[in-house]
Formats: C-alpha cells, sequence, structure tokens
C-alpha cells in the first residue's frame, strides 16, 4: 500500500469521527478529499474508491439531515450509488448491502424532505419526523 492509500484511509476514518463529533461539513470535506485520493489508487488497492464513496454517501446524508437541503439527500443518493456499484464489481457483498443501505436511506430521506416542502413542514418538524430513520449510520465499514 502506497503513502497515499494509507492517507485515504485516514480521511475516511477521520470523516466518520467528524460524523460521531456532530461535524457533517468537516465530515464532508475529508470524505471527498478521500475518495479523490482512492481515484488513483484504482489500480492497487480496488475497493478504496466504493469504499470512499461510501463514506462520502454517509457525510452527505449527515448534512442533509443537519441543513435540510434536498442537494445533499441527493449528492448522498449518487454516491452511495456509486458505492453499491463498486461493490458489484468487487463481489464484496457485505460492503454492498452497507451501500444499498445508505441508497435506500438517501431515497428516504430526499422523499420525505421533498414531501415536508410540499406540506410547508419547517426544517424542525421535518427533522423530529425524520430523524433517526435516515440519520442511521454504519461505521462498521
Amino acid at each position: 500500500a502506497s503513502l497515499k492509500d494509507g492517507e485515504c484511509i485516514a480521511l475516511q476514518i477521520a470523516s466518520k469521527a467528524h460524523l460521531l463529533a456532530g461535524d457533517a461539513k468537516a465530515a464532508v470535506r475529508a470524505a471527498e478529499k478521500a475518495r479523490m485520493l482512492a481515484q488513483g489508487a484504482l489500480k492497487d488497492q480496488p475497493g478504496l474508491e466504493p469504499a470512499a464513496w461510501l463514506v462520502l454517501a454517509e457525510a452527505y446524508l449527515s448534512k442533509a439531515l443537519n441543513l435540510g437541503d434536498e442537494d445533499q439527500y441527493k449528492k448522498a443518493k449518487q454516491a452511495a450509488s456509486r458505492a453499491v456499484e463498486g461493490f458489484v464489481r468487487m463481489n464484496d457483498s457485505e460492503s454492498q448491502q452497507a451501500a444499498l443501505f445508505a441508497l435506500q436511506r438517501a431515497q428516504l430521506g430526499l422523499q420525505q424532505h421533498q414531501e415536508a416542502s410540499f406540506n410547508h413542514e419547517t426544517h424542525e418538524e421535518f427533522v423530529e419526523d425524520i430523524g433517526p430513520s435516515v440519520h442511521a449510520t454504519l461505521f462498521d465499514k
């Protein structure tokens, strides 16, 4: 493993730590950096990229819930989809399940956010309604 591979993994862990600390913006920054580094490691460490996409999806989900931002749910959905695709290519069914769970939460969050916007709910009412269903995270991947 190269130094960049190690940095990529460290940034993924840092992103998860930021999520645990409640700092979604810092989590997104670290996850985005990890994903960019993972792109360069495709030949040597093909599993780094889908793992980085999954961490990024988790960070976007947290940011979406904190901000009530539809675009963050869309980004989470896209990142989770990329993670699923990567884990399918690698035949990693356990990680694929984690990515599918993130994808489902992103889709649910987006749908509920759109419904809340349609019903003119405040952000606080929306977070109270959606809370645990979308905000669940997997820290074991």
